[in-house]
C-alpha cells in the first residue's frame, strides 16, 4: 500500500509510451488516455492518504505528467491546425514554465511542477482536448478551446511566478 501512488505513476508512464503505438481517436487510445488521466488525478491523493509522500514521488509525478503530455502532443499535433500566434504563446508559456522549474530546482533541489489550482484547471482543460478533437473538427471550436486553454495557462504561469517570487523572499528572509 505504501508504494501504490508510485505504482499508479508508473502506470501513467507505461500508458504514455503505449499511446505512441495506437491509432489516435481510437477506443484503445481513449482507454489508455483515460487511464493516464485517472492515475494523475489520484496518485497524489493516495500518497497523502497513505502517508507515503516523498521527494521522489513528487518528482516522478511531474516527470510522468510531462511524458504523458509529450506523447499526446506527438500523437495529436498532426491533427490540429493552430494559428501561428498561438504557437508563439505556447512557446512563451513553455519557456516561463521551464524557467520556474529550474528556479525551484536551484532553490529546493527538487524537480517539480507547481500543483496550484490554476495549474489543475489548465490540466483539466488540456485533458479534455483529445475528447473535443474526437467529436469536433470545426476550426472555430478548436480556436475557442485554444484561447481558453492559453488564458488559463497564462493565469497559471502568473500564479507560478508569484509563488516562485515568494520562494525567493522566503529564502532571503531565512538567510
Amino acid at each position: 500500500m505504501k508504494h501504490l501512488a508510485n505504482i499508479l505513476t508508473s502506470i501513467r508512464m507505461a500508458v504514455a509510451i503505449a499511446i505512441l503505438f495506437v491509432a489516435p481517436f481510437s477506443l484503445v487510445f481513449y482507454i489508455l488516455y483515460g487511464a493516464g488521466g485517472v492515475s494523475d488525478m489520484i496518485d497524489g491523493t493516495i500518497a497523502r492518504v497513505t502517508k507515503s509522500v516523498s521527494k521522489f514521488g513528487s518528482t516522478f509525478d511531474s516527470v510522468a505528467d510531462m511524458v504523458l503530455l509529450s506523447a499526446c502532443i506527438l500523437k495529436l499535433f498532426p491533427f490540429v491546425s493552430l494559428p501561428i500566434w498561438s504557437l508563439f504563446w505556447i512557446l512563451i508559456i513553455a519557456i516561463v514554465k521551464t524557467a520556474i522549474v529550474v528556479v525551484i530546482y536551484a532553490k529546493k533541489q527538487i524537480f517539480v511542477l507547481p500543483h496550484t489550482i490554476s495549474n489543475k484547471i489548465t490540466g483539466l482543460l488540456l485533458f479534455s482536448v483529445p475528447f473535443l478533437l474526437g467529436f469536433f473538427s470545426n476550426n472555430l471550436v478548436i480556436l475557442i478551446t485554444t484561447v481558453v486553454i492559453l488564458i488559463s495557462a497564462s493565469i497559471a504561469v502568473a500564479q507560478d511566478i508569484y509563488l516562485c517570487n515568494k520562494l525567493f523572499d522566503d529564502v532571503i528572509d531565512n538567510a
